[in-house]
Protein backbone atom coordinates (compact mmCIF):
# COMPACT_ATOMS: atom_id res chain seq x y z
CA UNK A 1 0.00 0.00 0.00
CA UNK A 2 2.93 2.35 0.90
CA UNK A 3 4.60 1.55 -2.47
CA UNK A 4 1.22 2.47 -4.00
CA UNK A 5 1.20 6.10 -3.08
CA UNK A 6 4.72 6.54 -3.21
CA UNK A 7 4.49 5.85 -7.23
CA UNK A 8 0.91 7.93 -6.84
CA UNK A 9 2.84 10.81 -5.75
CA UNK A 10 5.87 10.57 -7.76
CA UNK A 11 3.58 10.33 -11.05
CA UNK A 12 2.06 13.92 -9.74
CA UNK A 13 5.34 15.18 -9.34
CA UNK A 14 6.42 13.77 -13.14
CA UNK A 15 3.04 15.02 -14.02
CA UNK A 16 3.35 18.45 -12.25
CA UNK A 17 6.90 18.93 -13.46
CA UNK A 18 6.19 17.51 -17.06
CA UNK A 19 3.44 20.20 -17.79
CA UNK A 20 5.18 22.95 -15.73
CA UNK A 21 8.01 22.45 -18.43
CA UNK A 22 5.70 22.37 -21.71
CA UNK A 23 4.28 25.41 -20.31
CA UNK A 24 7.36 27.14 -20.22
CA UNK A 25 8.39 26.21 -23.42
CA UNK A 26 5.47 27.27 -24.51
CA UNK A 27 5.50 30.32 -23.26
CA UNK A 28 9.01 31.07 -24.98
CA UNK A 29 7.39 29.67 -28.23
CA UNK A 30 5.03 32.28 -28.13
CA UNK A 31 7.57 35.15 -27.27
CA UNK A 32 10.09 34.44 -29.75
CA UNK A 33 7.38 33.40 -32.69
CA UNK A 34 5.97 36.18 -34.51
CA UNK A 35 3.24 33.93 -36.24
CA UNK A 36 1.64 33.38 -32.68
CA UNK A 37 -0.66 36.42 -32.24
CA UNK A 38 -2.82 35.41 -29.69
CA UNK A 39 -1.96 35.71 -26.06
CA UNK A 40 -3.63 34.95 -22.08
CA UNK A 41 -5.30 37.43 -20.63
CA UNK A 42 -5.51 36.77 -16.98
CA UNK A 43 -8.79 37.22 -16.45
CA UNK A 44 -12.20 34.50 -16.35
CA UNK A 45 -13.94 35.12 -19.84
CA UNK A 46 -15.20 32.85 -22.81
CA UNK A 47 -12.64 31.84 -25.59
CA UNK A 48 -14.80 34.07 -28.13
CA UNK A 49 -16.32 37.65 -27.98
CA UNK A 50 -19.35 36.42 -30.46
CA UNK A 51 -20.97 33.07 -30.72
CA UNK A 52 -23.98 31.65 -32.69
CA UNK A 53 -26.09 33.07 -30.24
CA UNK A 54 -28.63 35.00 -32.62
CA UNK A 55 -31.40 32.64 -34.03
CA UNK A 56 -32.00 34.49 -37.10
CA UNK A 57 -28.64 35.99 -37.83
CA UNK A 58 -26.38 33.91 -36.11
CA UNK A 59 -23.33 35.65 -34.96
CA UNK A 60 -23.37 38.37 -32.03
CA UNK A 61 -22.42 39.22 -29.03
CA UNK A 62 -23.87 38.35 -24.89
CA UNK A 63 -25.89 41.29 -23.65
CA UNK A 64 -24.43 44.03 -21.22
CA UNK A 65 -21.08 41.91 -20.90
CA UNK A 66 -17.28 43.22 -21.61
CA UNK A 67 -14.29 41.26 -23.01
CA UNK A 68 -10.63 41.53 -23.05
CA UNK A 69 -9.17 41.17 -26.53
CA UNK A 70 -5.54 40.65 -26.19
CA UNK A 71 -2.97 39.92 -29.09
CA UNK A 72 1.09 40.96 -29.35
CA UNK A 73 -0.36 43.84 -31.63
CA UNK A 74 -3.34 44.67 -29.60
CA UNK A 75 -4.78 44.67 -26.08
CA UNK A 76 -8.10 46.24 -25.90
CA UNK A 77 -11.65 46.17 -24.04
CA UNK A 78 -14.72 45.31 -25.42
CA UNK A 79 -18.24 46.16 -24.09
CA UNK A 80 -21.37 45.43 -25.30
CA UNK A 81 -25.06 47.00 -24.49
CA UNK A 82 -28.28 45.94 -23.28
CA UNK A 83 -28.77 44.72 -27.46
CA UNK A 84 -25.78 42.91 -27.54
CA UNK A 85 -23.90 45.68 -29.65
CA UNK A 86 -20.36 46.83 -29.09
CA UNK A 87 -21.52 50.12 -28.24
CA UNK A 88 -23.03 52.41 -25.50
CA UNK A 89 -26.65 51.66 -24.16
CA UNK A 90 -28.84 53.65 -27.37
CA UNK A 91 -32.39 54.89 -27.18
CA UNK A 92 -34.65 53.43 -29.90
CA UNK A 93 -36.40 56.68 -30.56
CA UNK A 94 -33.49 59.36 -31.70
CA UNK A 95 -33.12 59.47 -34.89
CA UNK A 96 -29.46 58.35 -35.64
CA UNK A 97 -27.40 56.73 -38.33
CA UNK A 98 -27.30 52.69 -38.75
CA UNK A 99 -23.70 51.06 -38.67
CA UNK A 100 -23.73 47.29 -40.68
CA UNK A 101 -20.94 45.09 -41.36
CA UNK A 102 -18.67 42.52 -39.96
CA UNK A 103 -15.74 42.54 -37.70
CA UNK A 104 -14.13 45.89 -39.25
CA UNK A 105 -17.39 47.62 -38.36
CA UNK A 106 -17.34 46.15 -34.97
CA UNK A 107 -13.89 47.52 -34.60
CA UNK A 108 -11.74 44.12 -34.26
CA UNK A 109 -9.35 45.02 -31.96
CA UNK A 110 -9.53 49.24 -31.83
CA UNK A 111 -10.06 51.01 -29.31
CA UNK A 112 -13.84 52.45 -29.38
CA UNK A 113 -12.64 56.19 -29.31
CA UNK A 114 -10.66 55.06 -32.60
CA UNK A 115 -13.25 53.18 -34.54
CA UNK A 116 -14.46 55.35 -37.73
CA UNK A 117 -18.41 54.70 -36.24
CA UNK A 118 -17.45 56.42 -32.85
CA UNK A 119 -15.35 59.15 -35.32
CA UNK A 120 -18.38 60.19 -36.84
CA UNK A 121 -20.65 60.21 -34.48
CA UNK A 122 -18.30 62.81 -32.63
CA UNK A 123 -17.85 64.91 -35.47
CA UNK A 124 -21.53 64.82 -36.67
CA UNK A 125 -22.82 65.00 -33.08
CA UNK A 126 -25.48 62.51 -34.52
CA UNK A 127 -25.87 59.16 -32.89
CA UNK A 128 -23.86 56.19 -35.01
CA UNK A 129 -25.28 52.75 -34.15
CA UNK A 130 -22.45 49.96 -34.46
CA UNK A 131 -24.49 46.87 -35.26
CA UNK A 132 -21.17 45.26 -36.59
CA UNK A 133 -20.27 41.90 -35.47
CA UNK A 134 -17.33 39.37 -36.07
CA UNK A 135 -17.70 35.62 -36.89
CA UNK A 136 -17.80 35.48 -40.39
CA UNK A 137 -20.81 37.89 -41.34
CA UNK A 138 -21.87 38.21 -44.71
CA UNK A 139 -24.71 39.92 -46.25
CA UNK A 140 -27.30 37.71 -45.87
CA UNK A 141 -26.44 38.16 -42.31
CA UNK A 142 -26.33 41.79 -42.28
CA UNK A 143 -29.60 42.01 -44.30
CA UNK A 144 -31.10 39.85 -41.88
CA UNK A 145 -29.85 41.82 -38.66
CA UNK A 146 -31.21 44.91 -40.12
CA UNK A 147 -34.59 43.97 -41.35
CA UNK A 148 -35.06 41.85 -37.75
CA UNK A 149 -33.38 43.91 -35.20
CA UNK A 150 -31.63 47.47 -36.43
CA UNK A 151 -34.82 49.09 -38.45
CA UNK A 152 -36.49 48.98 -35.23
CA UNK A 153 -34.17 52.13 -33.56
CA UNK A 154 -35.26 55.41 -35.49
CA UNK A 155 -32.66 56.07 -38.25
CA UNK A 156 -32.66 58.06 -41.35
CA UNK A 157 -29.18 56.80 -42.82
CA UNK A 158 -27.81 53.40 -42.99
CA UNK A 159 -23.95 52.91 -43.68
CA UNK A 160 -22.87 49.21 -44.61
CA UNK A 161 -19.42 48.22 -45.17
CA UNK A 162 -18.88 45.10 -47.89
CA UNK A 163 -15.33 43.80 -47.37
CA UNK A 164 -15.50 41.77 -50.65
CA UNK A 165 -13.70 38.05 -50.34
CA UNK A 166 -15.15 38.12 -47.06
CA UNK A 167 -18.64 39.01 -47.68
CA UNK A 168 -18.54 36.63 -51.08
CA UNK A 169 -17.09 33.43 -48.98
CA UNK A 170 -19.21 33.89 -46.19
CA UNK A 171 -22.67 33.83 -48.31
CA UNK A 172 -21.80 30.57 -49.76
CA UNK A 173 -23.59 27.59 -47.85
CA UNK A 174 -21.39 24.92 -50.23
CA UNK A 175 -18.12 26.53 -48.81
CA UNK A 176 -19.58 27.19 -45.21
CA UNK A 177 -20.81 23.31 -45.52
CA UNK A 178 -16.65 22.60 -45.56
CA UNK A 179 -15.40 25.45 -43.46
CA UNK A 180 -17.73 25.87 -40.68
CA UNK A 181 -19.12 22.28 -39.80
CA UNK A 182 -19.66 23.37 -36.39
CA UNK A 183 -21.40 26.64 -36.81
CA UNK A 184 -25.08 27.97 -36.90
CA UNK A 185 -25.21 30.01 -39.48
CA UNK A 186 -28.40 31.29 -42.59
CA UNK A 187 -27.74 31.24 -46.12
CA UNK A 188 -29.59 32.20 -48.90
CA UNK A 189 -29.68 29.74 -51.65
CA UNK A 190 -30.99 30.55 -55.11
CA UNK A 191 -33.96 28.73 -56.46
CA UNK A 192 -34.10 30.83 -59.87
CA UNK A 193 -34.58 34.35 -60.81
CA UNK A 194 -35.42 36.34 -57.64
CA UNK A 195 -36.31 33.03 -55.33
CA UNK A 196 -34.07 32.55 -52.81
CA UNK A 197 -35.09 30.27 -49.83
CA UNK A 198 -33.44 30.77 -46.50
CA UNK A 199 -31.41 27.74 -44.83
CA UNK A 200 -29.93 27.65 -41.77
CA UNK A 201 -26.90 25.65 -40.56
CA UNK A 202 -26.25 23.89 -38.77
CA UNK A 203 -29.02 24.54 -36.36
CA UNK A 204 -27.36 22.06 -33.48
CA UNK A 205 -24.79 24.66 -32.79
CA UNK A 206 -27.55 27.73 -32.18
CA UNK A 207 -25.88 28.56 -28.93
CA UNK A 208 -27.19 30.09 -25.54
CA UNK A 209 -25.47 32.93 -24.40
CA UNK A 210 -23.43 31.79 -21.39
CA UNK A 211 -21.40 33.59 -19.01
CA UNK A 212 -19.35 30.75 -16.96
CA UNK A 213 -16.53 29.74 -17.99
CA UNK A 214 -15.64 25.95 -18.71
CA UNK A 215 -11.97 24.40 -18.62
CA UNK A 216 -11.26 24.99 -22.30
CA UNK A 217 -12.01 29.10 -21.52
CA UNK A 218 -9.67 28.69 -18.75
CA UNK A 219 -6.76 27.11 -20.59
CA UNK A 220 -7.02 29.70 -22.73
CA UNK A 221 -7.26 32.74 -20.02
CA UNK A 222 -4.03 31.60 -18.63
CA UNK A 223 -1.82 29.05 -19.72
CA UNK A 224 -0.01 29.54 -22.98
CA UNK A 225 0.22 26.18 -23.95
CA UNK A 226 -3.33 26.86 -25.07
CA UNK A 227 -2.46 29.61 -27.31
CA UNK A 228 0.20 27.37 -29.14
CA UNK A 229 -2.30 24.65 -29.67
CA UNK A 230 -4.32 26.82 -30.66
CA UNK A 231 -1.75 27.93 -33.27
CA UNK A 232 -0.72 24.95 -35.09
CA UNK A 233 -4.75 24.30 -35.10
CA UNK A 234 -5.08 27.38 -36.98
CA UNK A 235 -2.10 26.08 -39.54
CA UNK A 236 -4.15 23.00 -40.05
CA UNK A 237 -7.25 24.92 -40.66
CA UNK A 238 -5.44 27.46 -43.27
CA UNK A 239 -4.56 24.61 -45.37
CA UNK A 240 -7.75 22.89 -45.32
CA UNK A 241 -9.30 26.49 -46.52
CA UNK A 242 -6.35 26.47 -49.08
CA UNK A 243 -7.61 22.70 -50.50
CA UNK A 244 -11.17 23.73 -50.45
CA UNK A 245 -10.33 27.15 -52.81
CA UNK A 246 -7.86 25.50 -54.62
CA UNK A 247 -7.28 27.55 -56.66
CA UNK A 248 -4.01 27.97 -58.73
CA UNK A 249 -4.28 31.76 -58.73
CA UNK A 250 -6.05 33.29 -55.79
CA UNK A 251 -9.60 34.73 -56.81
CA UNK A 252 -9.73 38.27 -57.16
CA UNK A 253 -13.58 38.76 -56.20
CA UNK A 254 -13.46 42.32 -57.07
CA UNK A 255 -13.43 40.97 -60.67
CA UNK A 256 -14.37 37.28 -60.46
CA UNK A 257 -17.31 35.53 -58.82
CA UNK A 258 -20.40 33.72 -60.54
CA UNK A 259 -23.67 35.08 -61.48
CA UNK A 260 -25.45 33.10 -58.45
CA UNK A 261 -22.52 34.95 -55.89
CA UNK A 262 -23.54 38.09 -57.14
CA UNK A 263 -27.15 37.72 -57.05
CA UNK A 264 -27.43 36.79 -53.20
CA UNK A 265 -24.81 39.66 -52.45
CA UNK A 266 -27.56 41.93 -54.91
CA UNK A 267 -30.63 40.44 -53.40
CA UNK A 268 -29.51 41.07 -49.70
CA UNK A 269 -28.82 44.48 -50.79
CA UNK A 270 -32.65 44.96 -52.64
CA UNK A 271 -34.20 43.54 -49.17
CA UNK A 272 -31.98 46.55 -47.43
CA UNK A 273 -32.81 49.13 -49.25
CA UNK A 274 -36.44 47.99 -49.44
CA UNK A 275 -36.49 48.10 -45.72
CA UNK A 276 -34.54 51.07 -45.30
CA UNK A 277 -37.02 53.17 -48.14
CA UNK A 278 -40.08 52.28 -45.60
CA UNK A 279 -37.67 53.44 -42.78
CA UNK A 280 -37.65 56.79 -44.67
CA UNK A 281 -33.51 56.37 -44.64
CA UNK A 282 -30.68 56.36 -47.22
CA UNK A 283 -28.69 53.22 -47.97
CA UNK A 284 -24.43 54.10 -47.72
CA UNK A 285 -22.99 51.18 -49.24
CA UNK A 286 -18.99 51.59 -49.23
CA UNK A 287 -16.41 48.49 -50.36
CA UNK A 288 -13.37 48.47 -48.24
CA UNK A 289 -10.33 46.58 -50.13
CA UNK A 290 -7.97 43.94 -47.57
CA UNK A 291 -4.40 43.87 -48.50
CA UNK A 292 -5.17 40.72 -50.51
CA UNK A 293 -7.31 42.83 -53.01
CA UNK A 294 -5.27 46.06 -52.69
CA UNK A 295 -2.35 44.32 -54.42
CA UNK A 296 -4.28 42.54 -56.86
CA UNK A 297 -5.89 45.46 -58.16
CA UNK A 298 -2.80 48.46 -57.30
CA UNK A 299 -2.34 48.55 -61.54
CA UNK A 300 -5.63 48.44 -62.33
CA UNK A 301 -6.63 51.82 -63.74
CA UNK A 302 -10.12 51.06 -64.40
CA UNK A 303 -13.05 50.17 -61.98
CA UNK A 304 -13.69 46.98 -60.91
CA UNK A 305 -16.42 44.89 -62.60
CA UNK A 306 -17.89 44.38 -59.10
CA UNK A 307 -18.42 48.41 -58.43
CA UNK A 308 -19.99 48.40 -61.50
CA UNK A 309 -22.69 45.23 -61.39
CA UNK A 310 -23.44 47.61 -58.00
CA UNK A 311 -23.40 51.04 -59.29
CA UNK A 312 -26.27 49.90 -61.97
CA UNK A 313 -28.08 47.95 -59.23
CA UNK A 314 -27.40 51.16 -56.54
CA UNK A 315 -29.23 53.02 -59.39
CA UNK A 316 -32.16 50.49 -60.15
CA UNK A 317 -32.72 50.40 -56.43
CA UNK A 318 -32.33 54.06 -54.93
CA UNK A 319 -29.20 53.42 -52.58
CA UNK A 320 -25.36 54.63 -52.84
CA UNK A 321 -22.22 52.73 -53.43
CA UNK A 322 -18.56 53.86 -53.36
CA UNK A 323 -15.88 51.70 -53.82
CA UNK A 324 -12.69 52.60 -50.79
CA UNK A 325 -10.61 50.93 -53.40
CA UNK A 326 -10.39 53.88 -55.94
CA UNK A 327 -9.27 55.74 -52.82
CA UNK A 328 -6.66 53.23 -51.64
CA UNK A 329 -5.01 53.06 -54.62
CA UNK A 330 -3.69 57.01 -53.79
CA UNK A 331 -1.64 55.29 -51.28
CA UNK A 332 1.80 53.69 -52.11
CA UNK A 333 2.08 50.03 -50.63
CA UNK A 334 3.78 51.13 -47.09
CA UNK A 335 1.37 53.36 -46.48
CA UNK A 336 -1.83 51.07 -47.14
CA UNK A 337 -0.20 48.62 -45.39
CA UNK A 338 0.10 50.65 -42.25
CA UNK A 339 -3.86 50.46 -42.42
CA UNK A 340 -3.90 47.33 -40.39
CA UNK A 341 -2.16 45.58 -37.76
CA UNK A 342 0.74 43.85 -38.32
CA UNK A 343 -0.22 40.75 -36.34
CA UNK A 344 -3.83 40.50 -38.07
CA UNK A 345 -5.26 41.33 -41.30
CA UNK A 346 -8.34 44.07 -39.36
CA UNK A 347 -7.47 47.58 -40.29
CA UNK A 348 -6.32 49.48 -37.18
CA UNK A 349 -7.07 52.49 -36.03
CA UNK A 350 -4.92 55.01 -38.78
CA UNK A 351 -7.57 52.23 -41.40
CA UNK A 352 -10.22 53.59 -39.40
CA UNK A 353 -9.24 57.07 -39.75
CA UNK A 354 -8.89 56.82 -43.63
CA UNK A 355 -12.70 54.77 -43.40
CA UNK A 356 -13.88 57.92 -41.02
CA UNK A 357 -12.60 60.31 -43.91
CA UNK A 358 -13.92 58.72 -46.76
CA UNK A 359 -17.28 58.04 -45.76
CA UNK A 360 -18.01 61.25 -43.71
CA UNK A 361 -16.94 63.21 -46.94
CA UNK A 362 -19.82 60.78 -49.51
CA UNK A 363 -22.43 60.98 -46.90
CA UNK A 364 -22.11 64.30 -44.62
CA UNK A 365 -19.56 66.20 -46.39
CA UNK A 366 -21.32 66.81 -49.88
CA UNK A 367 -24.17 69.30 -50.26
Amino acid sequence: MKNFRFYIKLLIINGTLIILLIEIFSYFFIINNSDVTTRPVFINQPREHYGDYNEIFGAWHIKNSKFRHKKSCFDVDYSFNSFGARDTYRDKDIVSTIVLGDSIVEGYGVDDNYRFSNLLEKRTKIPHLNFGTSGHFGSTQVELLYSKFASKFKHNKIIYIITVTNDFEDDSYEYGKRIFKKRYRPYRIKKSDENFILRYFDTKYLKKEKRSVNFRDILMNYTSTYHVLRYLYSVSLTKRINSVKSNKKIKDYYNQYTEEELDILLYNLKKIAKYSKINNSKLYVFLFPSMKEYYQNINVTNQSKLYLDLKKHAVENNYFVNDLLQNAKNLDKENFKRLFFNCDNHPNKLGHNFIYKHIYDEVYGKK
